[in-house]
């Protein structure tokens, strides 16, 4: 202690008392400016820690309600019995009766829609008032949770739709005890300075931790309601509180009742640890003033080191230099107060080391679409965030969900984590389900996906499932070697961090699902349209570079309609996933190289890249052919089809993508006119002929508009009388400048552009007026046969346009016979069925044209109301010359007249052939030795002729 004199003898000095007051400012300076910045950072760090656990816990609060409402819901579904329970009860009764929802529910009820409430036990409760969206989902089988605030305390009931042992449907409804729903005081521990509220949509407070009617705030109900979570501030009774809101989220199956959860926090309690320091830093300036009036210049010089240390480690505190320590050896207050800078300045430092890591490793997985990067960056940077000494990560197999992998760091090599594939079995799932906030394993045998680390060495483990919106994605494993400090903000961190990470791996998952579906195709599993251009693009590219030649194999279905009409289309589906395996077996037979693609519907493609000529593509296809020569198995049905290819060659058939694609479609639709299951190779005599067709197809717009068809009319005679029997109306185009073009080069085009529906129309109405107009002028009454095609057949509406065009005509029904080839039909077969009663029903002939060189089918032919059969030509040309056409053309005829039908022979163009069909019993014949094609006009001359007896030639020949 220094002597009274020498104090005296300082502040009699002017010097003495301004190098005392000098000492004295030189002091306090920097301990207030370190007392100031010290204060406000450590209470920004612990209102800022404050609301993170607000929030946390807020979250976890609410998933425990929401939990205990799906644990009540779950037991209220088993409830069976609807009326009121025996006394006493029986053992293994209903749960309604047995006792076991009372741990929930003070009362329970059935309300039938119509009746009087009956009390299940308890006092008896009606029904709660349901909004409309609350009505929909328990009229739906669903549970709904209502809150009733009325002026006493506010009452939450659990509704279900119910039906009682006598049939009545009503609701289950009961009301919920407080205690279970918001749990006690032991049930949710909260720091005594924590509130809690659980306020409704409107703002009515359904609990309070706290005694009192306390009320929200305006501005507190216009935070909640502006965010459905989230932090802020308010004042209850002029208190300030920090304050965190999370929603109770609806479990599965039940309606948001749209509750919040408020948790909150006196500000005041969160800065009360700074309490201690206010209280030690008067006591310092104080020892620090007294000793400036006690001591000498040398020891308030020597008393300024410390206080430059402390001021120099608050900088260096500010600056985040947190491994340099302040080190004051006067062994005083200063030297204690060094000692809680010193430990202050480390806790800080591993916080702001966490929070920088935990931030660093969020934007290190979030920033990341794919899982190999964000399974590296939790195992090099988990360690800091959660103090562990070995972190592990374990991913679930999501095609599988039967097995996990889980990766290590490799010392060797952290760029390259070691993996190790387990069993995942169904209890470790429901554990990882049940504990989301993570578990300790303990001394208890480790599941077998953990087992890789029960080989390192680790004493202390703790497992934190990865869980987004339900689905388990893995979990992730903190275990060190020797007893852990890690702390509950550590541990805290390691929660949030690991919640990130789960939602870094779903969005990975997502992008590879939306990375399949952008480049996959859903149904084969083979590239897509998109990845099929691409995949070209690139080979073209490198073709140019190398000077090698590429190929584009373009393969499509023949007749896969039929499959689809005749299977269905679950079927049809299942043929094309074979056919697109198929395919990709065999190119990996012979051309391994080769990428298969599926473009969609039943047309595939295939690119062999390094071709060295085109025979191989051409060796290639014939695999492919032949490779539909199995039939095809689908759920007992054994299916035939086959394919047509067509082959595009760079260079020579194309440069790009675009040109090269044309030309193999072109190719593959020469294939299909040339008979189907076979292949062609582009020439370019294919691309004009496409663009004749492209060209007939829109001038064949404009003729149907300008009416520039005409019909001409073949006469049909009777073998036996030799007498008309009726005619078939023919079209023909008049085309302005190639002149007249024949049905065979129009009419296909017709079929597949749809026009033949508008040409089918005209041609129908004319032929119909026409042959009415002979009648009335007295030359003939005969039918007139049409064509119908496939299209017609299948369309709507064909009856009743049938129907109205005679009734317009004034035709007599007889007059009209529809023909159909027997190809078309049996395409059509379901339509069929439908539409050729009707026809018939209205008395229109129906007749199959070109008959033999379909099906042949008899179990067809007898399901349709067909009066006629016509004989294709192609027997009638050399039926007096090949047995075999003569047998075929006998048996038809002999088949129909056993169905009771008639036949005609059509190409009819010899006498020889005329008594060879009169001698096997044929009924009629058209042809050209009966007459060519006629006009209108030139026809009703032909039918002059016959009424006036000239064609005397025809009919004696008959004879």
């Amino acid at each position: 202690m220094s002597s009274p004199s020498l104090s005296r003898s300082l502040l009699r000095s002017r010097f003495g008392r301004r190098l005392l007051l000098l000492f004295i400012v030189c002091s306090l300076v920097p301990m207030t400016a370190f007392a100031v910045l010290s204060f406000g950072t450590v209470t920004r760090q612990l209102r800022e820690g404050s609301l993170g656990r607000l929030e946390h816990s807020s979250r976890a609060l609410a998933a425990v309600i929401a939990q205990r409402l799906h644990f009540l819901d779950s037991d209220l579904a088993q409830v069976r019995r609807v009326a009121p329970c025996p006394t006493p009860p029986a053992p293994r009764d209903d749960p309604a009766c047995d006792g076991s929802l009372k741990y929930a529910l003070l009362a329970l009820s059935f309300v039938p829609d119509a009746g009087s409430p009956i009390a299940l036990f308890g006092t008896q409760v009606t029904a709660p008032v349901l909004d409309p969206r609350q009505q929909r989902r328990v009229d739906a089988g669903e549970s709904a949770v209502v809150a009733s605030v009325t002026d006493s305390a506010p009452v939450v009931y659990l509704v279900r739709r119910a039906t009682s042992s006598r049939g009545s449907a009503g609701l289950l409804v009961g009301a919920v005890y407080d205690e279970y729903l918001w749990g006690t005081r032991e049930q949710n521990p909260l720091i005594p300075t924590m509130q809690l509220h659980v306020v409704d949509r409107a703002g009515h407070v359904l609990f309070r931790s706290t005694p009192g009617d306390v009320t929200l705030p305006p501005s507190v109900v216009r935070a909640l309601g502006s965010t459905t979570s989230g932090t802020f501030e308010w004042d209850v009774a002029g208190v300030p509180y920090l304050a965190a809101h999370s929603p109770v989220g609806a479990p599965a199956g039940m309606a948001d009742a749209g509750w919040t959860l408020v948790l909150s926090e006196g500000r005041a309690a969160v800065v009360a640890p700074m309490a201690k320091f206010r209280q030690t830093f008067p006591f310092v300036a104080l020892a620090s003033l007294g000793a400036a009036l006690l001591l000498t210049l040398g020891l308030l010089r020597r008393h300024l080191a410390p206080l430059h240390a402390l001021q120099e480690g608050t900088r260096r505190l500010a600056n985040r230099q947190f491994d340099e320590p302040v080190i004051v050896a006067s062994r005083d207050e200063f030297a204690d107060l060094a000692d809680s800078f010193n430990a202050m300045a480390a806790q800080i430092a591993r916080q702001f080391k966490a929070l920088v890591t935990a931030a660093e490793t969020d934007r290190a997985v979030l920033s990341s679409v794919d899982t190999p990067r964000i399974v590296a960056s939790v195992l090099d940077r988990m360690r800091e965030v959660a103090l562990c000494d070995l972190v592990g990560v374990t991913l679930i197999d999501a095609s599988t969900g039967g097995q996990a992998t889980t990766y290590l760091p490799d010392p060797d090599d952290p760029a390259a984590p070691r993996a190790y594939v387990a069993q995942f079995r169904h209890d470790d799932a429901a554990r990882l389900h049940q504990q989301p906030e993570g578990f300790a394993p303990g001394d208890e045998p480790l599941p077998p996906y953990l087992a890789p680390l029960d080989h390192t060495g680790t004493r202390d483990l703790r497992v934190l499932p990865l869980i987004y919106q339900g689905e388990l994605l893995g979990a992730i494993a903190l275990g060190a070697f020797r007893p852990s400090s890690r702390g509950e903000d550590e541990l805290m961190q390691a929660e949030r961090v690991a919640g990130q990470v789960a939602l870094a791996l779903a969005n990975a998952r997502m992008v590879d699902q939306i990375r399949v579906l952008a480049y996959f195709d859903s149904l084969t599993g083979l590239p897509n349209r998109v990845s099929f251009k691409r995949r070209l693009t690139e080979e073209l590219q490198h073709c140019a570079l190398t000077q090698r030649g590429l190929a584009v194999c373009f393969l499509d279905l023949d007749h896969f309609s039929r499959i689809n009409d005749t299977l269905g289309h679950r079927l049809g589906d299942r043929l094309v996933q074979e056919v697109g395996h198929r395919i990709r077996a065999c190119c990996r037979l012979h051309a391994p190289a080769a990428e298969v693609a599926r473009l969609g519907g039943d047309e595939f493609t295939v690119i062999v890249p390094d071709l060295a000529d085109a025979d191989g593509t051409s060796r290639l296809a014939r695999h492919l052919l032949r490779a539909f020569n199995t039939p095809f198995a689908l759920d007992g049905h054994e299916v035939f089809i086959s394919a047509s290819i067509g082959i595009a060659v760079f260079p020579t058939d194309g440069v790009d993508l675009e040109s090269l694609l044309k030309n193999a479609d072109l190719a593959m639709y020469q294939a299909k006119r040339h008979g189907r299951n076979t292949f062609e190779l582009f020439a370019t005599s294919m691309e004009t002929s496409a663009n004749r067709r492209l060209t007939l197809e829109r001038e064949l717009r404009r003729a149907i508009e300008q009416e520039e068809f005409t019909l001409w009319y073949q006469p049909v005679i009777d073998l036996r009388s030799g007498k008309i029997a009726g005619a078939e109306a023919l079209v023909r185009w008049h085309h302005p400048t190639d002149g007249l073009i024949l049905p065979a080069e129009f009419i296909p085009l017709c079929e597949e552009t749809g026009l033949i529906n508008m040409l089918g129309e005209w041609i129908l109405r004319t032929a119909c007026d026409q042959n009415r107009t002979w009648e009335l002028e007295g030359l003939a009454s005969i039918p007139i046969a049409i064509n119908l095609s496939g299209q017609q057949l299948r369309g709507g509406g064909t009856v009743e346009l049938v129907r109205q065009v005679l009734e317009h005509a004034g035709l007599d029904p007889r007059r009209l016979v529809l023909e159909l080839t027997e190809s078309t039909l049996m395409e059509g077969v379901g339509d069929a069925r439908t539409v050729l009663p009707a026809l018939s029903a209205l008395g229109v002939g129906l007749a199959i044209d070109d008959f033999g060189t379909g099906y042949s089918s008899l179990s067809y032919l007898k399901h349709f109301p067909v009066d006629t059969l016509k004989i294709d030509k192609s027997f009638i040309r050399d039926v007096t010359n090949d047995p075999s056409d003569a047998a075929i053309t006998a048996a038809i005829i002999g088949m129909g007249h056993a169905m009771d039908l008639r036949v005609v022979a059509e190409g009819v163009e010899s006498e020889a052939q005329v008594e060879l069909l009169r001698t096997l019993g044929c009924d009629m014949i058209q042809g050209h030795w009966v007459s060519r094609p006629l006009t209108a006009g030139d026809f009703a001359a032909y039918l002059r002729q016959q009424r006036s007896g000239r064609n005397a030639r025809s009919r004696a020949a008959l004879r």
